[in-house]
């Protein structure tokens, strides 16, 4: 599972897509992965479009797969 969470001042800066492109890139050369699944709380645009830009697909969608709760600090699964 990977997740990321980042100060607003480095949001567009390209680093979310290009670790998770690394990890990608290891799971499928490395261990031999065939298929990896992504959850993305609905609402979050940016991150769904990180997702796409990794050419990954929309294939379902769950809507109470999880709570996502806003805090001062970020949001809690």
């Amino acid at each position: 599972m990977i997740g990321y969470i980042f100060n607003p001042e480095f949001y567009g800066k390209g680093y979310a897509t290009e670790a998770c492109q690394a990890v990608l890139n290891y799971a499928f050369a490395e261990l031999g992965a065939h298929r990896i699944l992504a959850l993305c709380n609905p609402d979050n645009a940016p991150s769904w479009r990180l997702l796409e830009r990794l050419s990954m697909r929309r294939e379902g969608h769950f809507k109470k797969e999880a709570f996502f709760k806003k805090t001062k600090v970020g949001i809690l699964l």
